[in-house]
């Protein structure tokens, strides 16, 4: 269908963005990536897409390239909690564990409780758990 899509309207962004989503269930990440860079060209200022391509990116390790769409959806939307949450994901796997803490609080501050999980690890791996935590609580 988004195929078809794309063939009788090539620069469809929802078609791409769509049909980079099916691509990625199927387990075909590369062909899904290029999707996503496909509706980010298109539209640049398609959200969801950066998501998609952040998430995308993380799982085929490109963290600078997760972190950089990252922050094009919060250009976006400042106030996303969950894309606060996958920043620190790539901050975490990346071993930078200050930045990951940071952002895994605000997803907190900002009510994405999922975030608890991933800024427990980071906290643990710091060492330095109940000093982070009240900051965490205390920005």
């Amino acid at each position: 269908l988004w195929r078809h899509a794309i063939s009788v309207g090539q620069e469809s962004k929802i078609a791409h963005n769509n049909l980079g989503n099916a691509l990625l269930k199927r387990g075909e990440l590369g062909e899904a990536i290029k999707h996503y860079q496909e509706t980010v060209r298109i539209n640049p200022d398609f959200m969801e897409a950066h998501f998609n391509l952040g998430n995308a990116m993380i799982n085929q390790g490109e963290l600078e390239e997760a972190i950089k769409h990252y922050r094009q959806v919060l250009r976006i939307k400042p106030d996303y909690a969950q894309v606060y949450n996958n920043l620190g994901a790539a901050f975490l796997k990346g071993g930078k564990l200050t930045e990951a803490t940071e952002h895994f609080c605000q997803s907190l501050r900002l009510g994405y409780a999922q975030a608890q999980k991933n800024l427990t690890i980071a906290l643990a791996r710091l060492g330095e758990r109940e000093d982070a935590v009240k900051r965490c609580r205390n920005p």
